[in-house]
Order: C-alpha cells, then structure tokens, then sequence
C-alpha cells in the first residue's frame, strides 16, 4: 500500500510539472505586439514549440522561417526589418527565429533578415488568399553540410 501512494505521489509531481512547462511554452508563443504595433509569434524552438507554430500559421499572414547551410538548419537571433511598399519601416525584431507568424495587412512588402552581419531579403505580397512562407537561408554561413572525413591509406 506504501509502494502505490509513493506511486500515485511520483504521478501527481510529474503531471504538475509537465503542467508548468506545457504552460510556460504556451506563454512564449502567446501572440506579442511589436512597438509600432503589429501583432506577432516569434519561437519554434525544439519540435514542440515549431509544431505549434506550425498550426497557428493559418492565423497569420506571413509565416517567416530563418535557416542557414545546404541542409537548412534553423537558427536564431535574426535581426528582422520589414517594409511596405512606400519604405517605411512597419516590423522591426531583433533576436527573431527560428520562425516568426506576423500579422500584417494587405500589401506589398520587402523583409530583410540580417544574420553574423549578413544580411538576406524577400519581396513578397499579403493578400486574402492565405499566408506567404518567406525563408530566409544563409546559405555561406557554415561550412558544413558534408562531414569531411581523413583520407584512409591503402594497403
């Protein structure tokens, strides 16, 4: 009887914290307003989080994805500007990534994501016809992709 209430104690601490980290995860991709007032999601960190983003992206717009190499391996700390089409600043984000849901109204738009001071951009079109996917890739940015393995000698 000991051995089932130590059990059914270990059950109730593990579902709380998976409560809690269930709970701070949805807190980090609750929806954000920029500073010049545009509603946005910024995460997908890990398989959780890029799932969630993953089902919200019918919500919004735009769905911006940042990745670097061949292989396209995600990355943060994108710093991102976005401008309509008379170049003025309507999104502005430093430390964007590895995807970002933004809530943008209908237009002409130009985003430009600058990464290790490279910088990469798009143009694309918001209309009401469901949400543009924009990935930005930094494709020189590692020198990876293929693992370069010593040469063997031959008997």
């Amino acid at each position: 009887m000991k051995h089932l209430f130590t059990l059914i104690g270990t059950l109730l601490l593990g579902a709380t914290f998976l409560s809690s980290v269930t709970s701070v995860v949805a807190q980090s991709l609750a929806p954000q307003q920029s500073t010049l007032g545009v509603t946005y999601i910024n995460g997908g960190v890990g398989y959780d989080e890029a799932k969630q983003i993953e089902a919200k992206a019918a919500e919004y717009p735009l769905w911006l994805l940042f990745s670097e190499g061949e292989c396209g391996r995600s990355v943060s700390n994108v710093e991102v500007q976005i401008e309509n089409a008379e170049k003025a600043v309507v999104f502005a984000l430093s430390h964007a990534g590895p995807q970002m849901l933004v809530n943008l109204p209908k237009g002409d738009y130009k985003v430009v994501g600058t990464f290790q001071h490279k910088q990469q951009g798009a143009r694309f079109t918001v209309t009401d016809q469901g949400n543009q996917k924009v990935v930005l890739n930094w494709k020189n940015c590692v020198e990876e992709d293929s693992l370069d393995l010593p040469e063997q000698e031959e008997d």
